[in-house]
């Protein structure tokens, strides 16, 4: 598997962001640690174990559907890599998708709107 943020290889070291479901580089796992565990919670997949709960969310995402999700919301993945890092993943599109993969793993009902996110300074 490759970095979703980079696309580097990271199958030797491979990271995620649970909350968006998605395979990270290590270099790319730390850029998410500093954006805060609220955007994105970042955990090693040989190093950590994850709950039933994180599982359940990695399970329902991969970079395939987080990259088809922005695109159906009108982020297509030219425009995603071209804003910084600290920007993508506190868009409404990014919020809303995390907001998605949290519902279906606890079986709530999944939201379908977008909402106004404060940008960092």
């Amino acid at each position: 598997g490759c970095c979703f943020d980079c696309a580097a290889p990271c199958a030797e070291d491979p990271w995620a962001s649970v909350n968006h479901a998605v395979r990270l580089c290590i270099r790319c796992a730390g850029a998410h640690r500093a954006l805060g565990v609220h955007i994105s919670f970042v955990r090693s997949l040989q190093l950590d174990e994850l709950s039933a709960a994180e599982m359940a969310t990695m399970a329902r995402g991969g970079n395939d559907r987080c990259r088809e999700f922005l695109e159906a919301k009108g982020v297509p993945r030219r425009v995603w890599l071209a804003l910084a890092l600290p920007l993508r993943y506190q868009t409404p599109a990014a919020d809303l998708y995390r907001r998605v993969l949290a519902a279906e793993a606890a079986g709530e009902e999944v939201p379908t709107e977008m909402r106004a996110v404060a940008l960092p300074p």
